[in-house]
């Protein structure tokens, strides 16, 4: 391969820490951890526990795939690596492409929470999707630099909306606002219950899991980064530390300000959107007007945050999926094209962004594509532990490395189990789509679909 055709080393563990953090410290975890707080109670902590722990152990077992194959495609590359080119290239495809399809799921919920609180931020009455255009178009243009600036830029959001939701969090704790004051029996109060309906194992689990989800985007910059196999690791563990604490300290802080009954007539109310836009209603009890401006803003940076390392991130696995396995015509040849001067896949950023824009324009709840996207999600989860037992195996390691992913595996397939209890019906149709989706691509690039393809190419052409 050329090494024009390459991406360049310029990245070390700040930037893979800030893109951890970017992604996964969204405004749609501001609507899932206020849920999960004011739903649960302080059972909700436990939730979150088990929810680093599994996320934890993927962080694990994907930092030391990013580490052992450095390159761009992630999911795709490794699977290709460890199998082969004749299966090892389809199953890389199909499994890339799952990951890549199920974005637009996760980005769907994102973007709609965004695009709530930039509304009540304006006050404009125009339709959200209007706001999720805006959005998009304010995520994309960091992206037209290369990913060190598109770092920096998202580390600054980052860094304005971590302060919001750590000031919220301490100003509950210690009862600043005049609003209410902080008491264990306003955080504790209300029934437990293990499954079902605010379940601490069922739903509770599902909002705990998201809010760490997408940690493994730290892999699609290993081409990017210097020393992958200490960079990555550390810049995933850091990140996923201050995630835990960004979430307990804001969540407890809030929840425990006031009664959990009141919390919740409020955040269902007009101004919590129904229960899409929670934080807005906190912000406006605790701090009245201020507080509301606060937590709209840092809904917005939070989402413009996530949104712009999505829109660095997955281009780059589209980018290195199509430049090894595309064929050498049509809107392939497009893709796999790096940007003269600032060598970012500016044809595979351009056209994610397009195909991303397209599930938030169709609407639903922001709840509904949290649940969706983090179904998918864990079964690619799975199949991370997966692949890496196959590296640990291939490579003779030491048994003990093994007990990693395996353990893994197995909780994560027990909190898909409890997480979406009375759920698996309606999420898993949505997942068999995407996978019957990602199946009929790979299939077409892989096999006799694309010899077809390129004979009417050609004789168009001509």
């Amino acid at each position: 391969m050329s090494q024009k055709n390459q991406l360049s080393r310029t990245l070390g563990t700040q930037h893979v820490a800030v893109a951890g953090i970017s992604i996964v410290v969204a405004a749609s975890t501001l609507v899932s951890d206020f849920q999960g707080y004011i739903g649960i109670g302080a059972g909700f902590i436990l939730s979150l526990f088990i929810g680093f722990i599994v996320n934890l152990l993927l962080g694990i077992s994907a930092g030391k795939l990013a580490a052992a194959y450095p390159k761009a495609g992630t999911i795709y590359n490794y699977a290709k690596s460890l199998f082969g080119r004749k299966w090892g290239a389809y199953l890389g495809l199909f499994l890339g492409l799952t990951f890549y399809l199920t974005m637009s799921f996760a980005i769907s919920g994102e973007t709609l929470a965004g695009a709530y609180a930039l509304k009540s931020l304006t006050g404009w009455e125009v339709n959200e999707f209007y706001f999720v255009f805006l959005l998009f178009v304010l995520a994309l243009i960091p992206n037209m630099f290369n990913f060190k600036t598109t770092s920096w830029i998202a580390g600054i959001l980052l860094v304005g909306m971590m302060l919001i939701r750590w000031a919220f969090g301490i100003t509950g704790l210690f009862s600043w606002s005049e609003a209410g004051q902080w008491s264990w029996e306003n955080f504790a109060s209300g029934d437990l219950t293990f499954l079902g309906k605010n379940g601490l194992i069922s739903e509770g689990l599902a909002l705990a899991i998201w809010g760490f989800i997408g940690i493994e985007f730290c892999g699609t910059l290993a081409e990017e980064v210097k020393q992958p196999n200490q960079t990555i690791p550390k810049g995933i563990f850091i990140a996923l530390v201050i995630i835990l604490l960004t979430s307990l300290i804001m969540g407890t802080g809030v929840a425990g300000f006031m009664p959990r009954t009141e919390w919740q007539a409020l955040i269902q109310s007009d101004l919590g959107c129904n229960g899409e836009c929670p934080q807005l209603a906190i912000g406006q009890i605790m701090m009245n007007n201020t507080g509301f401006v606060l937590m709209a803003l840092g809904s917005v940076l939070a989402t413009l945050s996530s949104l712009i390392l999505v829109l660095a991130a997955m281009p780059r696995m589209l980018y290195a999926m199509t430049r090894d396995e595309g064929p050498d015509y049509g809107l392939a040849t497009r893709i796999k094209q790096l940007h003269p001067k600032t060598g970012t896949p500016i044809n595979a950023i351009l056209l994610t962004s397009c195909l991303y824009l397209i599930p938030p324009m169709l609407g639903e709840k922001v709840t509904d594509w949290i649940f969706s996207a983090a179904y998918i999600w864990l079964l690619i989860y799975s199949v991370y532990h997966v692949l890496r037992g196959v590296d640990a195996i291939r490579k003779n390691e030491a048994k003990t490395v093994l007990w990693v992913p395996a353990l893994g595996l197995v909780g994560t397939i027990v909190s898909i189990y409890f997480a979406f209890y009375g759920g698996h019906q309606f999420y898993g149709i949505r997942a068999l789509w995407i996978l019957g989706i990602a199946a009929l691509v790979a299939a077409s690039l892989k096999g006799k679909i694309k010899t077809v393809s390129k004979v009417i190419f050609e004789n168009v052409k001509k």
